[in-house]
């Protein structure tokens, strides 16, 4: 049953509960617009109103720019990291030595890190076409996919992997089905442990991901804008044409956008910022548990804090226009020219709340009262982090720049 959206830490996220937080933030942005629509006429008599149109087209890079430089980034690196799992289990399959072994497991590490990068934008394509469940769907199905892999010993069906794709349970793939194939209790199998049929159904999840993967960037980039490689897997693949969400995300208010303003798609990036910052929190809550050796939920975490960094990055990206050495024009300049303090606020926020993050993993072997201690300060600097991204949301989707109350088309 595919009943969660993954947070790789033991503890996961009903998407019910994501649906109501998410309806929650919804709720709370209608009442802070009733409360400073009252506000809006003061905000323009302070001199604001005089540049709105260059705030509109700082608005307008800022989005495009989030785009190219984040969002296009984030995902060129996903499938470069599913590619090159995809190619360590292939030499693993045919060379199923402990070298092979630990190079798949690496490039597994690789590939989980890469999908936590994508956690701020998990909106447009990614919900359209349940990417986060294809790609990480939590739990796998360990006895379908025991199952799964009898029949195909068995001659009964025909395992590769586009069988897994066209599957209507996502838990029988995606990286935490490559997990289960690869560790138990945590650990790396023995490389000679492994079946025939084991490795047949490693490398066919594997292809199965570098495929969703490339499907994931052509939803943001449309099909026919792929790089020839990319396209050809596509086709090879059989997966359908996509029409690239991104044109219509970076063009709010035009054919062929159903966004009617530039409010729209930076209230999904803000909205996505708080669902993350909010899982987060919800996994550091957690981090005691995954953290003992004596508890199931130890065995499903290999690197809970290395998890949440990922995470965290995804939201800094997001906030500062960019993965590393790519950013430009950001959702922090719009904050800042409202508000330079918040903007500088939010910046350290995200700095020491990773820093706490690190300090907990580096605290792996003190004791339990002083790992509990590192967690609650951990756990204070991402409340911080919330209730300041909470305040910089107004500042920018209320903006007269945006045109904060046109609707969706």
């Amino acid at each position: 049953m595919e009943l969660t959206r993954p947070t790789q830490l033991g503890v996961q996220t009903p998407d019910s509960a994501k649906f109501l937080r998410r309806l929650r933030l919804v709720l709370l942005l209608s009442v802070l617009a009733v409360t400073l629509v009252i506000g809006y006429q003061r905000l323009a008599n302070r001199g604001v109103a005089n540049d709105v149109q260059t705030r509109a087209q700082t608005a307008r890079v800022v989005v495009a720019n989030l785009v190219d430089n984040a969002v296009f980034k984030t995902l060129e690196n996903l499938v470069a990291k599913t590619d090159s799992l995809h190619q360590t289990a292939m030499n693993f399959q045919t060379q199923p030595t402990p070298e092979h072994l630990e190079a798949t497991v690496d490039a597994w590490r690789q590939s989980l890190g890469a999908w936590n990068l994508s956690a701020a934008f998990q909106y447009g394509p990614a919900t359209q076409y349940d990417y986060h469940k294809r790609l990480a769907s939590w739990p796998c199905d360990t006895v379908l996919i025991e199952h799964t892999m009898g029949m195909a010993k068995a001659g009964q069906l025909q395992l590769d992997s586009r069988f897994l794709r066209e599957q209507r349970f996502a838990s029988l793939r995606g990286l935490h089905t490559i997990q289960y194939l690869l560790f138990r209790e945590g650990k790396p199998r023995e490389a000679s442990s492994f079946t025939p049929v084991e490795l047949t159904y490693l490398t066919s999840a594997t292809k199965a991901l570098f495929e969703e993967s490339v499907d994931f960037e052509a939803a943001w980039r449309g099909t026919e804008n792929l790089a020839p490689q990319k396209l050809a897997v596509i086709k090879a693949a059989g997966i359908p044409v996509r029409p690239g969400y991104a044109d219509e995300f970076k063009n709010p208010g035009l054919a062929g956008s159903r966004y009617a303003s530039l409010a729209t798609p930076l209230q999904e990036v803000f909205q996505d910022i708080s669902g993350s910052i909010e899982d987060i929190t919800l996994a550091i809550e957690a981090l005691p548990e995954v953290m003992d050796a004596q508890t199931p939920a130890y065995w499903q975490s290999l690197d809970p804090c290395e998890d949440l960094l990922n995470q965290l990055r995804s939201i800094e990206n997001t906030y500062l226009g960019g993965i590393d050495g790519f950013r430009n024009r950001a959702v922090s300049e719009m904050v800042a020219v409202h508000d330079k303090s918040l903007d500088r606020l939010i910046k350290i926020s995200l700095a020491h709340t990773a820093h706490r993050i690190a300090v907990i993993r580096d605290a792996k072997d003190q004791s339990p009262q002083d790992q509990e201690l590192l967690i609650r300060v951990a756990h204070g600097e991402l409340q911080k982090l919330m209730s300041r991204m909470f305040a910089a949301i107004p500042l920018v989707i209320l903006d007269p720049a945006v045109e904060p109350f046109a609707a969706y088309r």
